[in-house]
């Protein structure tokens, strides 16, 4: 994809390759994630972990957004924006060794540690489109986004084969492959930020917005609706696998179910917020990403086996909701300030939300036996998101 020309021409060399080290970075935001669920059964019998623990380590990634979050905007204003991605994908690289080096503890504190570095990444690069690229902000939004969709669709495919092919234990391996792209994004974003003379803190010290901002009901809505799609993706990231193989079929082709799943969001990532910024607002796309996702997940509950493509693709389309909500945050609000502190606020509750979905999945599969309550909480939660996607995609800014 090019770089926007206009971009070229307001910001010159040193914003292609800001863009160039946004994308980059963005692959790594969900990838390490994403490499979790095929293998999840593999991490149980190496280290002993029960049904609800594994639950608890799918919902650790929206956990710990929920709480890191919020310090983003103080990170972005101690140490400039610039400084704190840059910390936050060392923190992340270093995490992803450490996770896989022990036992069950040392598992636990590198995922933290780990999800705490895409955290502050995930609050901060919203920030970093609407300073340098507020202009382009469905076109800039969508590649990123996309970016982070193939960095997930790589790794739900590849786990799984690359944990086989290392032999016992192999998934250690496997997840440990994943700190290789975050250490290239580190070195392009440093380069970037060398070549960028706009280094300064995007969000400054003496610029502030109003607390009684985050009580609008469009904040509300923008929170509801990124909670309850990063519920469904998180739930879907963490358990959809074990769906597909309790329904018979075997690792491989489940992780590769889960790979089309989040592949499908590599054109739509690009697509859907390009083409939704186009409009003032965007309750069309949210409620129609939403029944996507509606079809699918009802799919896997009459016939989980027999249409299983067709239901990964559709969960995939309605996966689709998250850039959407991601070029919100800059869509809905007037200055980069009010887009780090919406867009902290709206994910770092969002994320709270998320937390359930996992843990809730997992305890609900482990007392019925079977997939169908966990199903019919997933499809109440998608007629939640539907009403919250109306509110957040009125048309006008805050």
């Amino acid at each position: 994809m090019s770089i926007p020309r206009d971009a070229r021409r307001r910001y010159g060399a040193g914003s292609v390759l800001v863009l160039a080290a946004v994308v980059a970075v963005a692959v790594n935001l969900r990838a390490p994630v994403a490499g979790v669920g095929p293998v999840l059964e593999e991490i149980r019998s190496g280290t002993g972990l029960s049904v609800g623990a594994a639950g608890f380590l799918t919902s650790l990634p929206a956990l710990c957004f929920a709480a890191i979050g919020l310090a983003s905007p103080w990170l972005a204003r101690t140490l400039g924006t610039t400084r704190a991605i840059t910390a936050a994908l060392v923190l992340l690289a270093v995490a992803l060794v450490v996770r896989v080096t022990g036992a069950s503890p040392t598992l636990l504190v590198g995922s933290v540690a780990a999800c705490a570095g895409i955290a502050a990444v995930n609050v901060l690069l919203p920030v970093v489109v609407k300073e340098r690229f507020g202009h382009r902000v469905g076109t800039v939004t969508g590649l990123y986004t996309s970016a982070l969709a193939g960095g997930s669709a790589v790794a739900a495919a590849v786990t799984a084969p690359l944990a086989v092919a290392a032999g016992p234990g192999g998934w250690r391996i496997a997840l440990a492959v994943w700190a290789l792209p975050c250490v290239v994004a580190v070195a392009l974003w440093v380069a970037a930020s060398r070549r960028d003379p706009r280094g300064t803190p995007v969000v400054r010290p003496r610029e502030r917005v109003d607390r009684r901002l985050v009580r609008h009901p469009v904040v509300w809505g923008l929170t509801v609706f990124f909670g309850a799609q990063s519920l469904i993706f998180y739930t879907i990231l963490g358990w959809l696998p074990a769906v597909y193989r309790d329904a018979g079929l075997d690792a491989a082709t489940a992780g590769t179910l889960l790979a089309v799943c989040v592949l499908i969001g590599v054109p739509t990532y690009f697509v859907v917020p390009v083409l939704a910024a186009r409009r003032p607002g965007q309750r069309a796309w949210a409620v129609g990403l939403t029944a996507a996702a509606v079809a699918g997940f009802a799919g896997l509950l009459v016939a989980p086996a027999e249409g299983a493509w067709l239901w990964a693709v559709l969960l995939g389309l309605g996966n689709a909701t998250f850039p959407l909500t991601m070029s919100l945050f800059a869509l809905r609000t007037s200055s980069p300030a009010q887009t780090a502190a919406v867009s902290a606020a709206g994910q770092s509750a969002g994320y709270l939300i998320a937390a359930v979905g996992p843990i809730g999945a997992g305890l609900l599969r482990e007392a019925t036996g079977s997939w169908t309550a966990p199903i019919l909480a997933l499809l109440a939660v998608l007629v939640v998101q539907a009403g919250a996607g109306m509110l957040a995609g009125r048309s006008g800014q805050l």
